[in-house]
């Protein structure tokens, strides 16, 4: 992944009490303001991330803290971790780890290259998933909003710092690798993803 000066990718890590095996969710973000970014800015950001979140994230996770790494103008990045940590709160059974909702991130750009998506394991309880796999349009939409409400937090800045607003970062192929795109939106997938081998042995 090509993190050109003046951008980062945004690491949310993810632990479950029941598995050794972590999970991580990445975004990226434009940083055009922030020279230099910090441990307080990481807390900052996943302070955005619990307010929009918070109530969904299983009781057995603990999120955080946050790893941001900073394109430099050299080509280099460096890397910056956060401190804080919350565990959430939701109490109803999830799916087990290899099930994970699949979020896709949207921009204007055409192609595979303008569009993400993120995996989000012990995200959507049981009995919001039928037995082949579709997540109603009841169950997606507070996914979807917590993201639009992130999202928009983090345009406006997160805590004290300035605008920060959502990028799709892009890695080398075969063509010209383009200056990253913003995120225009989110659309939850109504069928469950899988993660093959993420189950802990």
């Amino acid at each position: 992944m090509i993190i050109p000066a003046g951008y980062g990718n945004i690491l949310i890590p993810m632990k479950h009490a029941g598995t050794p095996r972590p999970a991580a969710i990445t975004v990226g973000a434009a940083l055009p303001e922030l020279t230099f970014i910090t441990d307080t800015y990481c807390d900052a950001v996943l302070a955005e991330w619990q307010t929009a979140f918070g109530s969904q994230t299983d009781s057995h996770l603990t999120v955080g803290p946050i790893k941001v790494q900073v394109g430099e103008s050299d080509g280099t990045s460096y890397t910056v971790e956060g401190e804080s940590t919350y565990t959430g709160t939701s109490s109803a059974d999830k799916l087990p780890s290899n099930c994970a909702v699949i979020v896709e991130k949207v921009t204007a750009r055409g192609g595979r290259r303008g569009r993400g998506r993120v995996y989000m394991p012990w995200w959507i309880n049981e009995g919001n998933v039928d037995e082949t796999g579709n997540i109603p349009l009841a169950s997606r939409t507070p996914i979807k909003t917590a993201w639009d409400t992130f999202a928009a937090a983090m345009t406006a800045g997160p805590g004290a710092f300035t605008a920060s607003p959502l990028v799709l970062l892009h890695s080398a192929g075969s063509t010209a690798v383009p200056d990253p795109d913003p995120i225009t939106g989110f659309v939850v997938d109504p069928i469950i993803g899988s993660q093959r081998r993420r189950l802990g042995r």
